[in-house]
């Protein structure tokens, strides 16, 4: 699915591994955290409306820069490290290296690139198309913006945390007992359908199938202490976390924004 939506695994594959990692965690090295809490509100609204122009973006990456990246040795590198990334921190420079399938995956994605211009040219293929995949692709792109900053606190601008410390600054998005309550779970479940709501359990536990994130919260939440720690980054939904997060970054002192 990826190479027809210009979104290719090699993105995503090397790369979610650095959020992970103690060491790279809310620094320059993790490719999945700003400061969002600790920056003006004008850096969240930015990063949501630039989210939109994705499509574009990949666009650019997989019809342009890939060519010109095979042909011209200096573009390689730059390509590699900084548009070889699924990634909100602009900072972040890519470490892991291509495999084989990641360079098949680059290929397929721009021949869908110029297949479909070729297409259009023909008149095989209607200029609406191109229209419906930008606004398809730009809306999905939009939403993913708006739960990523619901996932954390990101209240986070120094590294080596511990555990914990990882733990408390990710959100858990998780419905009450009661039927309304689960009802409205089903909304949350269409738009974060493959385990983002349980961005803490996740990160406790990353090799965690996410098919079974739904019930080992039900089962830690039935068995842990009032005071455990995991219990304090449950949500009742994605609201909460995100008025939190404007809450703080207005706050932020001209100091922390730096």
């Amino acid at each position: 699915m990826g190479v027809p939506l210009l979104l290719p695994s090699f993105l995503y594959e090397g790369v979610h591994t650095d959020h992970h990692r103690p060491n790279c965690y809310g620094t320059e090295a993790d490719p999945e955290y700003v400061p969002f809490g600790r920056r003006a509100p004008a850096l969240i609204l930015g990063s949501v409306v630039v989210s939109w122009l994705g499509p574009v973006a990949l666009a650019f990456r997989f019809g342009i820069l890939a060519p010109l990246a095979w042909v011209i040795p200096a573009l390689r590198r730059p390509v590699f490290e900084r548009c070889s990334a699924l990634c909100i921190n602009h900072r972040y420079v890519r470490r892991v290296p291509l495999t084989f399938a990641a360079h098949v995956q680059e290929a397929a994605a721009c021949a869908v690139f110029w297949i479909s211009v070729a297409l259009w040219w023909t008149g095989w293929l209607p200029a609406g198309a191109f229209l419906c995949w930008l606004v398809a692709s730009g809306a999905v792109s939009g939403i993913n913006a708006v739960r990523t900053l619901a996932a954390h606190r990101y209240d986070v601008d120094t590294g080596e945390l511990s555990m914990t410390e990882q733990l408390l600054d990710s959100c858990t998005i998780a419905p009450g007992d009661r039927l309304r309550a689960r009802l409205t779970d089903v909304g949350r479940a269409l738009v974060a359908p493959v385990g983002l709501r349980y961005h803490a359990l996740h990160h406790w536990i990353p090799s965690l199938p996410y098919h079974n994130l739904g019930r080992v919260h039900r089962l830690l939440v039935s068995t842990l202490r009032a005071d455990s720690p995991y219990r304090a980054t449950i949500e009742p939904g994605f609201t909460p976390p995100l008025r939190d997060l404007v809450r703080r970054s207005r706050a932020a002192r001209p100091d922390d924004r730096r």
